[in-house]
């Protein structure tokens, strides 16, 4: 971790203060007893805040954090690309499954992707397509590719992988989130006509700008529409899950939840707003 431009000045300070040439110099008294804890604060009483050789001090001091920053910056970079190399590693898997490729001409399908460590193997979740027009691979064969998308995908990744490791493959269609909310909006602004349509389509981008498998918080969710002109106050009253094959469940106290399809898709018909004018 980077050191900060107060803790570097006060080293220089004191190693300013232990240097007999420099206190011969600039009329200081020599002590090579001086208590560490002494060092800056006598530093201090006898040059300003605003004197030539604090200035420099400072100027000097801020270069040493930003080089050490520059350092950090680049050593987390290293190790990302190291994680993201290694075999077998949750980062090669990932850039593995994005260079599948299928079709005729060969295409690269596999667009999102995220994998979770489990205590024995993996789970992998996939999808296709950009956000917004997200869908599962295809699992139907047809006549010219007798294995169909995903079977194609497992088999590839089956051929990549570590001997041994199993893959849970999760593909399917996104988690359906319904809401049940009460929007408080400036009828100058908005038709009370339009409240509703208006505040789905934001929930709707908000959600599309989600990372693949990421969290959604209604914390989140209404800071997005908080800013949005003509909205106010906003109250998420209850937030609801559905994924595929599975019975709808509570966001417990309307928080936070992952999608186990690695994305949501507003159920649009059964959200409930509630649309309050803020006069």
């Amino acid at each position: 971790m980077a050191s900060t431009i107060k803790e570097i000045a006060n080293v220089m300070k004191a190693e300013f203060v232990m240097n007999e040439t420099l206190c011969e110099k600039f009329g200081l008294t020599y002590d090579v007893n001086r208590s560490e804890l002494d060092r800056v604060p006598y530093y201090d009483e006898h040059f300003s805040a605003v004197s030539v050789e604090t200035c420099l001090i400072y100027i000097v001091a801020t270069c040493a954090v930003a080089l050490e920053h520059m350092m950090d910056w680049f050593k987390a970079d290293v190790d990302e690309i190291v994680a993201n190399e290694r075999y077998g590693h949750k980062g090669w898997y990932e850039k593995v499954a994005r260079q599948f490729t299928f079709g005729n001409p060969a295409e690269q399908i596999v667009s999102q992707v995220s994998v979770e460590e489990l205590e024995f193997g993996i789970k992998m979740k996939v999808a296709k397509g950009e956000p917004g027009a997200l869908e599962p691979l295809r699992t139907d064969p047809l006549a010219t590719d007798p294995d169909g998308e995903l079977g194609a995908f497992i088999f590839y990744m089956n051929r990549q992988k570590p001997a041994g490791i199993p893959i849970r493959f999760v593909n399917q269609n996104a988690d359906k989130l319904r809401l049940v909310m009460t929007v408080y909006y400036d009828p100058v602004k908005v038709e009370a006509s339009e409240v509703e349509d208006f505040v789905k389509q934001e929930i709707v981008a908000h959600l599309q700008g989600i990372d693949f498998n990421g969290v959604f918080t209604t914390m989140g969710l209404v800071d997005h529409l908080q800013v949005v002109e003509g909205l106010s106050i906003i109250e998420v009253n209850d937030a609801y899950a559905k994924p595929v094959g599975e019975n709808e469940h509570q966001i417990e106290n309307a928080t936070r939840d992952v999608p186990v399809s690695g994305w949501y898709e507003l159920d649009e018909e059964n959200t409930e707003i509630t649309a309050v004018p803020l006069l």
